[in-house]
């Protein structure tokens, strides 16, 4: 909120639909990812790349999809990709073509439909679990038509609450790349906020994206925070350490007895850094800023709190007068 009030743009990738106050406060824009909704991403759209560097992408959305590819699946989904980018007259050879309209996914899905009833019949079974399975991810879903998703608000928050679960990881996959892409336009201050990071950092295509992200962002002035209840979801993974040694600012806040021995030896922690993160109250951390470790206590005004707040024990009343309160 702070930042907001500093002229910094904000994009929120929200798995628990906790911001949405905050969005609305600021009058930015909510985006609610579920089945049926309005706003939709393009994820085959060509953002001056060619067609077989996007198809080399979207081979990785689609191993999300489906909880990985065997050989035949990658190679009728590639022939699929290609037959759908061809049908638009997109071709690798001719990069004029590239800036022409791109097809959707639900055009691939379509192409995969049709040859369920030709080719041989290890073929026609392969297609047959392939649309069955892609189905549900794409039909009806913000990932199957063109691109409508406007990024210009000062605050941008996508709520994925009410997706399945099994469909997030796709669908935070497809979000973090438009937006990755979207913010190279410009070299206006922006940060991208990702919350429960722990829930990415656990598929190892999602670790290489957030990586990347994290590496390049400064270079069109773009800020990433990420934020997870365990520090350990980041120590555990080699995409996570390389995050947090290309991150400039840390905020460690109350450590568990069972993992401040980890934090210890991670982090250089001294006797007395420990007790304080042991005994941490909520608001304070310890903050590592460049060379420097400061503790830190963060005290929230009223309205504030009746804005972030997400204790189920405050009323709906409550939060609305927070709101009202910051307009």
């Amino acid at each position: 909120m702070r930042s907001l009030l500093a002229g910094i743009r904000a994009i929120i990738i929200d798995p628990q639909g906790e911001y949405c106050g905050i969005a609305k406060a600021f009058g930015g824009q909510i985006i609610y990812i579920k089945r049926g909704c309005r706003e939709t991403i393009n994820p085959l759209e060509l953002s001056g790349e060619s067609p077989a560097e996007r198809i080399l992408w979207a081979q990785t959305l689609f191993s999300l999809m489906l909880g990985g590819l065997t050989g035949g699946q990658g190679e009728i989904i590639t022939r699929a990709l290609e037959a759908a980018y061809e049908s638009k007259g997109v071709l690798n050879s001719d990069q004029q073509s590239w800036q022409l309209e791109t097809p959707t996914l639900s055009a691939v899905l379509e192409i995969i439909a049709k040859w369920r009833k030709r080719g041989s019949n290890e073929e026609r079974q392969a297609c047959s679990f392939l649309y069955s399975r892609l189905w549900p991810h794409i039909h009806g879903s913000f990932m199957g038509n063109k691109t409508n998703v406007n990024l210009d608000k000062q605050v941008v928050c996508f709520s994925i609450a009410q997706m399945p679960d099994w469909m997030k990881p796709a669908a935070m996959f497809v979000i973090m790349e438009h937006v990755h892409k979207r913010m190279q336009t410009d070299k206006e201050r922006k940060m991208l906020i990702i919350d429960e990071a722990w829930s990415l950092l656990r598929h190892e295509e999602h670790s290489a994206h957030i990586f990347e992200l994290v590496k390049t962002a400064r270079k069109f002035n773009l800020s990433v925070m990420l934020i997870t209840q365990e520090a350990e979801d980041l120590l555990c993974t080699p995409a996570g350490k390389a995050v947090i040694a290309n991150t400039a600012w840390k905020l460690l806040c109350r450590q568990d007895s069972a993992v401040i021995g980890g934090m210890r030896e991670k982090f250089a922690l001294s006797v007395q850094e420990q007790s304080f993160l042991l005994t941490a109250a909520p608001g304070e951390g310890l903050l590592f800023a460049m060379n420097e470790r400061i503790p830190l206590k963060i005290i929230a005004c009223e309205q504030e709190y009746a804005l972030a707040t997400t204790n189920p024990n405050e009323t709906a009343g409550e939060k609305k007068q927070g709101w009202q309160n910051a307009k």
